[in-house]
Protein backbone atom coordinates (compact mmCIF):
# COMPACT_ATOMS: atom_id res chain seq x y z
CA UNK A 1 0.00 0.00 0.00
CA UNK A 2 1.00 3.42 -1.24
CA UNK A 3 1.54 6.06 2.24
CA UNK A 4 -0.15 9.11 0.95
CA UNK A 5 2.17 12.14 1.68
CA UNK A 6 0.70 14.73 4.65
CA UNK A 7 1.37 17.81 4.22
CA UNK A 8 0.06 19.07 7.63
CA UNK A 9 1.65 16.91 9.95
CA UNK A 10 5.10 17.77 8.14
CA UNK A 11 3.80 21.48 8.80
CA UNK A 12 3.06 20.42 12.23
CA UNK A 13 6.61 18.27 12.63
CA UNK A 14 8.50 21.74 11.48
CA UNK A 15 6.57 24.20 13.24
CA UNK A 16 7.58 21.97 16.76
CA UNK A 17 11.56 21.67 15.96
CA UNK A 18 11.55 25.48 14.79
CA UNK A 19 9.37 26.49 17.64
CA UNK A 20 11.51 24.81 19.98
CA UNK A 21 14.18 26.98 18.73
CA UNK A 22 12.99 30.28 18.67
CA UNK A 23 10.86 31.78 21.07
CA UNK A 24 9.28 35.11 22.41
CA UNK A 25 9.52 37.65 25.22
CA UNK A 26 8.13 40.35 27.37
CA UNK A 27 11.64 42.06 26.17
CA UNK A 28 11.84 40.52 22.32
CA UNK A 29 8.68 39.26 21.04
CA UNK A 30 8.34 36.46 18.11
CA UNK A 31 7.20 37.49 15.25
CA UNK A 32 5.48 34.90 13.05
CA UNK A 33 4.52 35.56 9.35
CA UNK A 34 1.96 32.99 8.11
CA UNK A 35 1.34 33.45 3.69
CA UNK A 36 -1.08 32.04 1.80
CA UNK A 37 -1.74 32.99 -1.84
CA UNK A 38 -4.30 35.45 -1.16
CA UNK A 39 -3.43 36.37 2.47
CA UNK A 40 -0.51 37.42 4.56
CA UNK A 41 -0.97 37.17 8.53
CA UNK A 42 1.50 38.43 11.28
CA UNK A 43 1.40 38.10 14.71
CA UNK A 44 3.76 39.31 17.42
CA UNK A 45 3.79 37.01 20.73
CA UNK A 46 4.87 36.88 23.72
CA UNK A 47 5.64 33.15 24.47
CA UNK A 48 6.69 33.20 27.95
CA UNK A 49 2.84 34.90 29.41
CA UNK A 50 1.18 32.71 26.24
CA UNK A 51 -0.24 36.05 24.69
CA UNK A 52 -0.85 37.16 21.09
CA UNK A 53 0.05 41.04 21.30
CA UNK A 54 -0.94 41.91 18.41
CA UNK A 55 -1.81 40.65 14.98
CA UNK A 56 -2.17 42.30 11.27
CA UNK A 57 -3.80 40.77 8.12
CA UNK A 58 -3.55 42.16 4.79
CA UNK A 59 -7.53 40.95 4.53
CA UNK A 60 -8.37 43.77 6.90
CA UNK A 61 -8.71 47.63 6.53
CA UNK A 62 -6.37 48.00 10.00
CA UNK A 63 -4.57 46.29 12.65
CA UNK A 64 -6.10 43.67 14.87
CA UNK A 65 -5.10 44.44 18.47
CA UNK A 66 -6.73 41.80 21.36
CA UNK A 67 -8.02 44.45 23.73
CA UNK A 68 -8.51 46.71 21.00
CA UNK A 69 -5.72 48.54 21.49
CA UNK A 70 -5.23 50.06 17.84
CA UNK A 71 -2.67 52.79 19.16
CA UNK A 72 -0.64 50.26 20.45
CA UNK A 73 -0.89 47.68 16.92
CA UNK A 74 0.35 51.03 15.43
CA UNK A 75 3.20 50.91 16.92
CA UNK A 76 4.10 47.70 16.57
CA UNK A 77 3.86 48.29 12.99
CA UNK A 78 5.92 51.05 12.77
CA UNK A 79 8.16 49.12 15.08
CA UNK A 80 8.75 46.18 12.37
CA UNK A 81 9.12 47.93 9.39
CA UNK A 82 11.05 50.97 10.67
CA UNK A 83 12.59 49.91 14.10
CA UNK A 84 16.31 47.72 14.07
CA UNK A 85 16.24 44.12 14.57
CA UNK A 86 18.34 42.94 17.23
CA UNK A 87 21.04 41.62 15.59
CA UNK A 88 21.47 45.38 13.73
CA UNK A 89 21.49 46.75 17.12
CA UNK A 90 24.82 44.49 18.34
CA UNK A 91 26.17 45.39 15.60
CA UNK A 92 25.66 49.30 15.61
CA UNK A 93 27.66 48.25 19.32
CA UNK A 94 30.64 46.88 17.18
CA UNK A 95 30.11 50.29 15.01
CA UNK A 96 30.72 52.37 18.17
CA UNK A 97 34.49 51.10 17.81
CA UNK A 98 35.11 52.29 14.44
CA UNK A 99 37.56 55.49 13.84
CA UNK A 100 35.87 59.01 13.75
CA UNK A 101 37.16 59.01 10.05
CA UNK A 102 35.09 56.08 8.90
CA UNK A 103 31.93 58.68 10.14
CA UNK A 104 33.27 61.22 8.34
CA UNK A 105 33.76 59.89 4.82
CA UNK A 106 30.19 58.05 5.45
CA UNK A 107 28.70 61.52 6.41
CA UNK A 108 30.03 63.11 3.23
CA UNK A 109 29.22 60.30 0.97
CA UNK A 110 25.26 60.14 1.97
CA UNK A 111 25.09 64.61 1.94
CA UNK A 112 26.70 63.63 -1.51
CA UNK A 113 23.60 61.23 -2.12
CA UNK A 114 20.99 63.58 -0.54
CA UNK A 115 21.71 66.48 -2.24
CA UNK A 116 21.70 64.20 -5.72
CA UNK A 117 17.78 63.35 -4.91
CA UNK A 118 16.79 66.47 -3.64
CA UNK A 119 18.10 68.45 -6.79
CA UNK A 120 16.24 65.80 -8.84
CA UNK A 121 13.41 66.36 -6.38
CA UNK A 122 13.99 70.33 -7.26
CA UNK A 123 14.10 69.23 -11.32
CA UNK A 124 10.48 67.79 -11.42
CA UNK A 125 9.16 70.82 -9.11
CA UNK A 126 8.07 68.54 -5.93
CA UNK A 127 7.82 70.68 -2.92
CA UNK A 128 9.87 68.49 -0.34
CA UNK A 129 11.67 68.60 3.13
CA UNK A 130 15.16 68.67 3.45
CA UNK A 131 16.67 66.34 6.37
CA UNK A 132 18.54 67.39 8.88
CA UNK A 133 19.44 64.28 10.57
CA UNK A 134 17.77 61.45 8.94
CA UNK A 135 16.91 60.12 5.75
CA UNK A 136 13.47 60.94 5.41
CA UNK A 137 12.35 63.34 2.33
CA UNK A 138 8.85 64.34 2.64
CA UNK A 139 7.50 65.40 -0.07
CA UNK A 140 4.12 67.41 -0.63
CA UNK A 141 1.26 66.11 -2.84
CA UNK A 142 -1.13 67.99 -1.83
CA UNK A 143 -0.97 70.03 -5.20
CA UNK A 144 -1.57 66.16 -7.13
CA UNK A 145 -4.65 66.09 -4.50
CA UNK A 146 -6.49 69.54 -5.13
CA UNK A 147 -10.04 69.60 -6.73
CA UNK A 148 -9.60 68.27 -10.58
CA UNK A 149 -6.08 66.49 -10.22
CA UNK A 150 -6.23 62.61 -10.71
CA UNK A 151 -5.83 62.04 -6.60
CA UNK A 152 -8.06 64.73 -5.40
CA UNK A 153 -10.38 63.18 -2.34
CA UNK A 154 -7.55 60.24 -2.46
CA UNK A 155 -4.94 59.03 0.02
CA UNK A 156 -1.38 59.23 0.08
CA UNK A 157 -1.43 55.59 0.67
CA UNK A 158 -3.27 55.56 -2.73
CA UNK A 159 -0.70 57.83 -4.25
CA UNK A 160 1.99 55.47 -3.22
CA UNK A 161 0.58 52.58 -4.85
CA UNK A 162 -0.23 53.93 -7.74
CA UNK A 163 3.37 55.51 -7.96
CA UNK A 164 4.59 51.92 -7.68
CA UNK A 165 2.48 50.73 -10.44
CA UNK A 166 2.98 53.24 -12.95
CA UNK A 167 6.10 54.97 -12.32
CA UNK A 168 8.30 52.37 -10.78
CA UNK A 169 8.84 54.36 -7.54
CA UNK A 170 8.54 53.12 -4.27
CA UNK A 171 7.74 55.76 -1.44
CA UNK A 172 6.21 55.37 2.58
CA UNK A 173 3.16 57.58 2.93
CA UNK A 174 3.81 60.10 5.47
CA UNK A 175 0.29 58.80 7.39
CA UNK A 176 1.73 55.12 7.87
Amino acid sequence: MVKKYDSNAQRLKRHKRVRAHISGTPARPRLDVFRSSKNIYAQVIDDVNGVTLAAASSNEKDFGMYGGNIEAAKKVHDFLTVGAAAPLQEAAVVGLNFPQSYYDELTALYTKKRQIFLDGLDRIGLAHTTPQGSYFVMVDISDFQKPGMRFHGRSDMEFCEWMIRNVGVAAVPGSS
